[in-house]
């Protein structure tokens, strides 16, 4: 039975799906130089993947199975989807090359609908929750997007910096959320 295993680090949580969380743990703990602590072990009460776990994470992604948030918030987060229903799982499927749509944070699905009710004339700025709203990912935006935003590609340090408090017709921001 494959379990969900949240792993703390220094400032760091490592949260991940093993079969063997504690055979997982001493493997990390080996290659790690610093002390590391097996935090919370759940079963898999409901049909999750990896990828729809980790999706709900993104945005706190440091590097492979580190993040950077809080241990508390981790629990807090993994036992929400531990107690979703299986209509609400629908919502973080896997999309074509691996991505995956949809998201279980409110705020953002409402800044979607908020752009999607907007009357189709004038411009709106681009403030940190539209941008994450027309993301497709929490890790970067895809080439056509960026394009469209105006962004040279391949990403670099700072591009979304660039577009922070930059005006665009709100057409082209429904165009956006068209993709997702």
């Amino acid at each position: 039975m494959r379990k969900i295993y949240i792993i703390k680090c220094k400032e760091y949580i490592g949260i991940g799906v093993h079969s063997d969380p504690y055979r997982k743990y001493e493997k990390v703990q080996t290659f790690n130089p610093y002390p590391v602590e097996l935090c919370e072990v759940y079963d898999m009460t409901v049909d999750l993947t990896d990828g729809q776990i980790l999706y709900t994470f993104r945005h706190k992604k440091h590097k492979g199975i580190w993040y950077r948030m809080e241990l508390d918030e981790a629990k807090r987060v993994i036992e929400n989807l531990l107690s979703m229903k299986k209509d609400d799982l629908k919502n973080l499927k896997r999309r074509k090359m691996g991505k995956l749509k949809g998201t279980t944070d409110p705020k953002i699905i409402a800044h979607r609908q908020y752009i999607k009710d907007l009357k189709s004339n004038g411009d709106i700025t681009i403030t940190d929750d539209v941008l994450k709203a027309i993301m497709t990912s929490g890790w970067g935006m895809p080439k056509h997007k960026a394009t469209k935003l105006g962004i040279p590609y391949p990403l670099r340090n700072g591009w979304r910096n660039m577009l922070i408090g930059k005006k665009i017709p709100i057409s082209l921001c429904k165009s956006l959320l068209s993709d997702i």
